[in-house]
C-alpha cells in the first residue's frame, strides 16, 4: 500500500507541476477512517474531492479534502493560469507531453445509456407485472432513440443486434451551440 500511495502522491504531484511546485510525503496510512486523527479543525472550510477509483476488477471511492487556507495561498496562480497549450507549452509541457495527454483523455471510459422510451404505469399494474407480460413505450419503432453519454444527450440512434449483443447506429450527432 506505501508504494501504491507514493504513486499516487507521484502522479498528484506531477499533475500540478505545471502550476506549482508541490512537497508531498505520506504521514501515515489507515484503512479504517475513524481512527484517522483529525488534522483539519471542524470549523475550517475545505475542498472536498472524492473519485471512484476502479483497478481491474475492484474499485472503491478515494478521497482528497484540501483546506482553503491552502487552496487561497495558491488561488492567485490559479486565476492568472491560461489552460491554452501554448501557454502550457511555455511552463514545460513539451508538444510530446501534450500528445500523451489527449492520448490519455480518449482512452478515459465514458457512460454511455440509451432510453427505449418511457411510460406511466399504475402501481398495481407495476406490482402484477410477470414473466412474460409487455410493457408498451411512448417510442415508435420507427423513430430514433436518444443516447446520453454521461448524462447529455449526445445522439439520436437505433437499436440493434451485433453478434448476440445489443447495439445502436448512431443516426444523428447532436452538436450544442456552446461546445
Amino acid at each position: 500500500m506505501q508504494r501504491f500511495m507514493a504513486r499516487m502522491l507521484n502522479s498528484y504531484r506531477e499533475s500540478w507541476n505545471y502550476l506549482l511546485t508541490l512537497s508531498l510525503k505520506i504521514e501515515a496510512l489507515d484503512s479504517n477512517p475513524q481512527f484517522i486523527p483529525r488534522i483539519i479543525p471542524l470549523d475550517q472550510i475545505v475542498a472536498y474531492v472524492s473519485m471512484e477509483l476502479k483497478i481491474g476488477d475492484m474499485a472503491g471511492v478515494m478521497n482528497f479534502c484540501l483546506p482553503y487556507l491552502v487552496l487561497q495561498s495558491i488561488s492567485q496562480q490559479m486565476t492568472d493560469f491560461q489552460w491554452s497549450p501554448t501557454v502550457m507549452a511555455g511552463r514545460g509541457m513539451t508538444e510530446e507531453d501534450i500528445l500523451q495527454l489527449a492520448r490519455n483523455v480518449e482512452r478515459a471510459g465514458v457512460e454511455v445509456e440509451v432510453e427505449l422510451g418511457q411510460t406511466m404505469v399504475s402501481l398495481r399494474d407495476l406490482v402484477s407485472l410477470r414473466e412474460g407480460d409487455v410493457v408498451v413505450f411512448d417510442k415508435l419503432t420507427s423513430e430514433p432513440l436518444s443516447a446520453r453519454v454521461n448524462e447529455k444527450e449526445k445522439f439520436r440512434v437505433f437499436p440493434g443486434i451485433n453478434k448476440d449483443t445489443l447495439a445502436m447506429q448512431v443516426a444523428h450527432i447532436i452538436v450544442e451551440e456552446d461546445e
